[in-house]
């Protein structure tokens, strides 16, 4: 596990070499191979606690190097919801290797959720998606997540609120606050203008707080 955590830091200090010479796309493919270790690896991030956090650490840095050396991104623009990406795949064909189900089994069964988790075809099937094609999705998401997280976890601590629930933002927006989806559902959350104001939250021509 040691070795893993070196060989990850080293492509990380290559990313930040990268990025500070301002050569962004090598820099992140740099970034990218030192989460793809981890990710990738034997060890699960729920039972090797030190490789947990040196992982949510590298995440923390390289958002903080993205937002230190790369020009803002302007959220004036809305991006695409993953929803609405997700909506457009055909799940049907998808053919799930068994040992995946065994794999997710043995999770669940070590892991302490603290909201349900289900599994069936259709999770499934979505898993091997994450794992496959939308890999790199996902490990932007959780990148982006190192933004909020903190903010998150304290806000929902407060409110009594599930921490698992911040994941849900993953497969809705991959963490985009500017994410806006076909349905016109809007954020990282996703929230319709209807909900939204039910929820008293200000929706109008001068502020969004979705």
């Amino acid at each position: 596990m040691l070795d893993l955590m070196r060989i990850s830091q080293l492509r990380y200090q290559e990313g930040l070499d990268l990025i500070k010479a301002g050569d962004p796309a090598r820099a992140r493919a740099a970034f990218d191979a030192a989460v793809d270790l981890v990710l990738k690896s034997q060890w699960s991030l729920s039972e090797a606690r030190p490789l947990d956090r040196f992982f949510q650490d590298l995440i923390q840095r390289i958002h903080e190097d993205e937002a230190r050396f790369l020009p803002p991104v302007n959220d004036e623009h809305p991006e695409s919801a993953v929803v609405d990406e997700l909506d457009k795949l055909d799940l049907i064909p998808i053919t799930v290797d068994p040992r995946l189900r065994d794999v997710v089994e043995a999770d669940i069964a070590r892991t302490r959720y603290d909201i349900p988790v289900m599994l069936n075809e259709k999770v499934l099937k979505s898993l091997n998606f994450w794992l496959s094609r939308g890999r790199k999705f996902f490990e932007e998401g959780l990148i982006r997540s190192g933004r909020y997280r903190e903010m998150i976890e304290k806000t929902f601590k407060e409110a009594s609120v599930p921490l698992d629930v911040m994941y849900l933002a993953q497969v809705e927006s991959l963490f985009k606050t500017n994410a806006l989806s076909r349905a016109q559902c809007k954020g990282m959350w996703q929230f319709g203008r209807g909900t939204a104001v039910r929820y008293g939250l200000k929706v109008n021509n001068y502020v969004d707080e979705r």
